[in-house]
């Protein structure tokens, strides 16, 4: 990525809630790198490309931490067996 002020969009995925019983676009969560930092950030708009995004439409972004991307869960939660965890990694 030679120009750090632009943002190298990595995926997108649409957001579906159910309202009054019904199932509904809420949003679309965009992952993006700027320089080496990554983020997630919402949209309102929804988008048939990548090359349809545009950093303006983002809100509510969040610095994605690199050095841990996992949360640690309490340790009252059951953890994967091996077998999953190596086809997920």
């Amino acid at each position: 990525m030679a120009d750090n002020s632009k943002p190298e969009f990595v995926s997108t995925s649409e957001t579906l809630t159910e309202i009054e019983g019904e199932w509904g676009y809420r949003y679309t969560v965009v992952i993006y790198r700027m320089g080496k930092a990554f983020y997630r950030g919402k949209s309102h708009a929804r988008y048939r490309s990548q090359k349809d995004l545009d950093l303006e439409d983002i809100y509510e972004s969040t610095l994605i931490p690199t050095a841990q991307p996992h949360p640690i869960f309490p340790k009252h939660f059951t953890q994967s067996p091996e077998l999953f965890l190596s086809i997920i990694i």
